[in-house]
């Protein structure tokens, strides 16, 4: 998909982004770069809870290289925190902004606006 051209941060980007999508027990993430936005990895587990967020935490580290891209979250309120609070400070400080809500069933594009 295209990014819009009301997203500018993320159109003119010479890096990447990662899009962290994540319900309570389910995540998908996006890969902007070059004005595009594919999805990249997606997985849902059976049981929620630390078995999802040791999960999480491999799932954004198998996609990332040497130099980590700036993530955007988008969580549910009720575990924002909690995510916040188990994800290494080295991928936390790389996230750029916090959308709460469960956007895990959005389309790509309807979850793009919520960045705009």
């Amino acid at each position: 998909m295209r990014i819009p051209k009301n997203l500018k941060h993320l159109r003119k980007r010479k890096g990447e982004a990662l899009l962290l999508v994540t319900g309570v027990r389910d995540a998908v993430i996006y890969r902007v770069s070059k004005g595009t936005v594919v999805v990249v990895d997606a997985f849902k587990l059976s049981f929620s809870h630390l078995d999802f967020m040791s999960e999480l935490i491999v799932h954004i580290k198998n996609l990332t290289t040497d130099k980590l891209p700036s993530i955007y979250l988008f969580t549910p309120g009720n575990i924002k925190q909690h995510i916040m609070k188990v994800l290494p400070t080295d991928i936390r400080k790389h996230i750029k902004a916090v959308v709460e809500g469960n956007y895990i069933n959005l389309s790509t594009s309807e979850m793009m606006l919520r960045l705009a």
